[in-house]
């Protein structure tokens, strides 16, 4: 099981503390981890919070988050260093999965990181690297928010819509993985409520795909509820999430293709 956490600065650990709750809680109820109670493998991911102007250091983080008595990995990914503290046999119950995301938090903190996701898992299920599981944990869902919420502005600046309005939501994602899985994606997104069009594409890029979801009101909240689960089911079959449109016409004709990014989208053929 992955979740994530905002990286912006003062720290929210209520907010924190309310996530890694919220992951423990579906775990258990979804039989992803064994009863409660029993170890469990606890991976936080840490990432840098602080500007280019004052570097964060992951070697000293390392030092200090072994030194707490963590297993310590440290990887890059496009660039950047990141840290992975993990915690093994913590019982599966809030007060111990707390006090040690907590702890590693603070540590992390002091050293210019900040926690980016966790994962909660059996022990000897760690995610394997560059995994669907850690790609999850690893999605910057804060940065694609403020985006999100950027593009709600813009578009009730421009009349695009009304704030209230219902709108038909179209999201796209991109396969970008030798293994992206479209149809294992298609069928998600089909059992989550969303129409399906898609655009094969070459360039290293599989698929195209726009999830679309009918009757979304036009606000910050409601666009990034219907945004964010879609992300979460996209990313473990490979895809990244490309942006949004307001889709028209809708429901469209069969084989009817849209205006604008959208022209090159089609009805899928179900």
């Amino acid at each position: 099981m992955a979740d994530h956490d905002q990286s912006d600065a003062p720290w929210d650990f209520e907010a924190q503390r309310a996530s890694a709750m919220t992951l423990l809680s579906r775990g258990l109820a979804e039989g992803a981890l064994t009863a409660p109670g029993a170890p469990a493998s606890h991976v936080l991911y840490l990432v840098p919070c602080r500007a280019e102007t004052e570097p964060a250091d992951p070697a000293a983080l390392a030092a200090a988050l072994e030194g707490a008595g963590a297993e310590v990995e440290r990887r890059r990914e496009n660039g950047v260093p990141y840290v992975i503290a993990i915690h093994d046999g913590i019982p599966l119950r809030e007060g111990e999965i707390w006090a040690a995301e907590r702890r590693m938090t603070e540590i992390a903190l002091a050293h210019g990181f900040a926690p980016r996701g966790r994962c909660i898992c059996d022990p000897g299920a760690l995610p394997i690297p560059g995994s669907p599981q850690e790609m999850l944990a690893l999605w910057d869902f804060d940065h694609q928010r403020r985006g999100s919420s950027a593009r709600v502005q813009a578009g009730l600046e421009e009349g695009e819509a009304r704030r209230g309005d219902p709108v038909a939501l179209g999201l796209r994602f991109d396969g970008v993985f030798e293994w992206s899985d479209f149809a294992a994606l298609e069928g998600a997104l089909r059992r989550a409520g969303f129409a399906v069009l898609f655009r094969p594409s070459g360039g290293g890029i599989r698929h195209h795909v726009l999830a679309v979801m009918p009757d979304v009101t036009f606000g910050v909240e409601p666009i990034w509820t219907v945004e964010r689960g879609a992300t979460l089911t996209a990313i473990p079959h490979g895809f990244q999430p490309g942006g949004w449109e307001i889709v028209a016409p809708w429901p469209p004709a069969p084989g009817r293709r849209f205006m604008s990014w959208l022209r090159s989208f089609q009805v899928g053929p179900h």
